[in-house]
């Protein structure tokens, strides 16, 4: 199954859901990118805050611990690293903590063993170890060993389900500006006549609707004069 599939999918579902009361427009990939994005983020957020409740609440063997607590690393630290190839949104430090505020510093934990345990080899006190030569005395047999901290998940978990929690907001508050952002944005970009083409749900829906709007297209469309909607107003 390729992008072109699931994207016809997608759209089919939205179909299928539609109802009677709502108005469902096809955002242009261009134009929906950021909402996709915080959408996703806040899904891994979310996957994160399950992950940390299990472990919170179920007595787990080592295997299963260890994999949920990795699994929460790599996730988090996913939503504030560069998507450069896909030119998606990711959370900004910034927007999420105030100086001082001591989420910030969990944060900072976190992101530490996502680049120097999970992403990468480098330098976290979760591996730190002695490397030392062994000489055996009766035959001169020479061997190399290696004494290291054993791995362990922080006690206090609920500090991390504070932070989860705080980013889901924030999240949530990114995707409601989004959301105006790209209605002011097609309100001042199409006209009614292309506003019509690009409804995928609602009353009497055109299933061919989805064959004419090519959501591939990476360029936006000329600005166009819109005139003012007769009728109803699209609030």
């Amino acid at each position: 199954m390729d992008k072109n599939d699931i994207l016809l999918r997608l759209f089919k579902a939205i179909q299928e859901n539609s109802d009677n009361e709502h108005l469902d427009f096809a955002l242009p990939g261009y134009a929906a990118r950021q909402l996709i994005s915080y959408q996703a983020i806040r899904e891994d957020l979310m996957q994160c805050l399950a992950s940390i409740k299990e472990l919170m609440e179920k007595d787990h063997n080592q295997v299963v611990r260890t994999a949920l607590w990795y699994s929460t690393i790599s996730l988090y630290g996913k939503c504030f690293t560069d998507a450069s190839t896909s030119k998606s949104s990711k959370l900004e430090v910034k927007d999420c903590f105030t100086v001082g505020q001591g989420l910030h510093g969990v944060h900072e934990q976190l992101m530490d063993l996502r680049h120097n345990l999970v992403a990468h080899r480098g330098e976290t006190i979760q591996e730190i170890g002695i490397a030392y030569l062994r000489l055996r005395l009766h035959d001169s047999a020479r061997g190399a060993h290696v004494r290291q901290g054993k791995f362990k998940i922080p006690k206090d978990l609920n500090v991390i389900v504070e932070l989860l929690e705080h980013l889901i907001a924030v999240c949530e508050m990114k995707f409601e500006k989004a959301t105006e952002k790209a209605w002011d944005h097609m309100m001042k970009t199409y006209t009614p006549t292309q506003m019509a083409l690009l409804k995928i749900g609602g009353p009497n829906i055109n299933q061919a609707i989805t064959e004419k709007f090519n959501p591939e297209n990476p360029e936006p469309p000329a600005k166009i004069e819109r005139p003012e909607f007769s009728g109803e107003k699209f609030v």
